[in-house]
């Protein structure tokens, strides 16, 4: 059976919606990444309470605390 035109109208359409979502869903996903990653605020999944003693890397965390950084 012969494609029609219509047949092959469709395809590009098609292939262009998946292009168009694919995209999309990329600068979502950007931009997700961008405000967790580079924008200076509060992060609610960044624990901020005091390391224990008990911790096993309380040292590590003693010296990075303590050490002078670059502003």
């Amino acid at each position: 059976m012969p494609a029609t035109a219509r047949h092959k109208k469709r395809w590009p359409k098609i292939i262009g919606w998946i292009v168009a979502i694919i995209v999309l869903l990329d600068l979502i996903g950007g931009a997700i990444f961008f405000q967790i990653s580079f924008v200076r605020s509060h992060k609610s999944f960044i624990h901020q309470h005091p390391i224990r003693r008990t911790d096993r890397l309380y040292h590590q965390e003693v010296w990075f605390r303590d050490i002078h950084k670059q502003q």
